[in-house]
């Protein structure tokens, strides 16, 4: 499904492609969710990697953010690991308000997609990437 806010791409069955771009409004995002839960039905749990690119999103609607978690989350039952590709301050403020709301399960906000695509693939050769955690590390708790 290819939108003017969103564009899905499954280049296989383990990958879930989401670009949102331009001034996201609530509609476009509840339009972005159906077209994912339907594009992911039949996904086992755990089966997916799913990149979602939000470096062209240049505004978007607190509602419409709130539809985003709201896929993040329905996401969480089926994939390993989610990567945010987002480049700019505004961006990266929503991808890390998303991944946040979701506890950073398995997401990581990364500004490469060579990157990205090498983290959600688990390359070991992948460096100075970690995964957001809901805990700080017990370094910085004390």
């Amino acid at each position: 499904m290819d939108t003017p806010s969103f564009s899905l791409e499954r280049p296989d069955r383990e990958v879930l492609q989401i670009t949102l771009r331009d001034a996201l409004t609530e509609a476009a995002a509840l339009r972005c969710e159906h077209e994912v839960r339907s594009a992911v039905a039949e996904s086992r749990p755990g089966s997916l990697r799913v990149l979602i690119d939000v470096r062209a999103v240049h505004d978007y609607e607190l509602s419409a953010r709130e539809v985003l978690v709201r896929i993040i989350t329905h996401l969480l039952g089926k994939s390993a690991r989610t990567a945010f590709l987002a480049d700019t301050p505004h961006s990266r403020a929503l991808a890390l308000w998303i991944a946040h709301m979701n506890n950073g399960n398995s997401s990581n906000v990364i500004d490469d997609p060579e990157i990205a695509s090498a983290w959600l693939l688990d390359v070991p050769e992948v460096s100075g990437v970690h995964a957001l955690e809901s805990q700080p590390p017990a370094s910085i708790a004390k």
